[in-house]
């Protein structure tokens, strides 16, 4: 059995939602039953966020967002659900969880409070409704479902907004309520992002929820694999935004993701897909918009043979992609605790310390003043370590005004931090060498 998780994009569009039900049609047709997790449409919870802020003070603001969302996902289920009961009964069930909404709405205006609490109780209706909306689509194409709540399958802490999920206790619930559902030949399609207590009140997962919530999931039923469905076909080699010729990567380490997310790149969260990597699951990044792609598999498998081996000719292999964090500073000498500046390396020798920082505020750039502006690439692959691999780099970037070069922190990574006028030369010639 597999785990297919959809992100926003593709549950946001009709053209989506009905590849999306393809994509699961074809994976029932080719293994049998799987489990579906789903996020809210593309938009959805920030909305939802905005409206909970504003009820305790602006409650008709509050009440309008609520509004523009029911329209939308009732032009949405109209858009892909034939006329007549399936429709009217999905149409329904939007319609009392948007009422939910609205009485929690009004609750916190007589309340004249917000809380992380409150927050999450309104923010889970994003995926309530899309979830809605997929499992009746599901159904009206002839794919037998159940849509089981993510409520009474994951239970977490009470750490509002980023609560924790104690899988032991999820593991026994998905068992008594998951299993027989797919005993029976029928797929479940249930939220992303949300849980509840012991108690049952609801809570959010926080950063990476949705991801972390198939994960989890999938390790507590000992899944075949877990599918990450989003928009791009895998992880790239770099930015294609910056670098037209990069490519998908057939296969990575959990620990060069976790390098590329820290500097700059924009791909799966890698503490979200970690519990099903620990439970020796793979994960695989695949496009709702390009099924036919491989997409990018994810594993926490090192491979002896190909991390320590010898470095030969043309690199095809051993590197494997290179991020940037962009418009940083270097400070010499800057104090250890003295500045409230995300710090992306730093360098010492006997009588002096380099610092490179990344101011994201007005603030923080007023701090660092006319320090140097500089970019700091991260080069990952399984030889990233290597003797030689310096050695290649420093030929590849041998046009390049290298201000520093730091390995041995990761054994999936070795950083070059260049001038900011640079950064995209540099991209460009450490990504001649990468192998896929």
């Amino acid at each position: 059995m597999r785990v297919l998780k959809f992100g926003g994009t593709s549950v946001a569009t009709a053209e989506a939602l009905q590849q999306v039900v393809q994509i699961i049609q074809g994976e029932v047709a080719s293994n049998g039953p799987c489990m579906v997790v789903a996020s809210a449409t593309a938009g959805t919870t920030n909305k939802l966020l905005q409206a909970a802020t504003l009820a305790p003070y602006r409650c008709e603001d509050a009440r309008q967002i609520l509004a523009h969302i029911a329209d939308d996902h009732h032009t949405l289920a109209r858009e892909v659900i034939d006329s007549g009961s399936l429709l009217h009964d999905t149409l329904e069930h939007i319609d009392a969880h948007i009422q939910r909404a609205l009485d929690l709405v009004d609750s916190l205006h007589v309340l004249q409070e917000w809380t992380e609490q409150s927050s999450d109780a309104l923010v889970m209706t994003g995926e309530l409704l899309s979830t809605t909306i997929l499992a009746a689509l599901l159904q009206g194409w002839s794919t037998p479902v159940s849509l089981i709540p993510a409520t009474e399958l994951l239970q977490t802490d009470d750490a509002f907004g980023a609560a924790t999920v104690h899988f032991p206790a999820s593991q026994e619930q998905c068992r008594r309520r998951l299993l027989p559902v797919l005993r029976e030949g029928m797929s479940v399609v249930t939220q992303g992002f949300i849980g509840a207590t012991a108690d049952g009140l609801p809570t959010t997962l926080g950063r990476g929820g949705s991801d972390a919530s198939a994960s989890i999931l999938g390790a507590c039923v000992a899944a075949e694999e877990v599918q990450i469905w989003t928009d791009v076909s895998g992880v790239y080699s770099a930015d294609p935004r910056l670098i037209p010729t990069a490519r998908p990567i057939s296969s990575l380490h959990v620990g060069e993701i976790r390098e590329l997310a820290l500097y700059g790149a924009k791909v799966v969260h890698p503490e979200a897909i970690l519990p099903a990597l620990e439970a020796g699951i793979r994960v695989r990044i695949l496009n709702t918009f390009a099924p036919q792609d491989e997409g990018t598999v994810i594993t926490n498998i090192t491979n002896d043979a190909e991390h320590h081996g010898p470095l030969h000719g043309p690199l095809h292999g051993p590197l494997h992609a290179v991020s940037a964090v962009q418009n940083c500073v270097v400070m010499q000498d800057a104090p250890t605790d003295g500045l409230p500046l995300p710090c992306l390396l730093e360098l010492h020798t006997v009588d002096h310390s380099v610092k490179v920082f990344q101011p994201t505020t007005a603030e923080q750039r007023l701090l660092v003043g006319t320090a140097p502006t500089v970019a700091v690439l991260c080069i990952v692959g399984p030889a990233a370590v290597h003797n030689a691999t310096l050695h290649i780099l420093g030929d590849a970037l041998q046009e390049i005004d290298v201000l520093a070069t730091v390995m041995g922190t990761s054994p999936w990574a070795v950083y070059a931090v260049v001038p900011q006028s640079q950064c995209l030369q540099a991209l460009q010639q450490v990504h001649t060498l990468l192998g896929s």
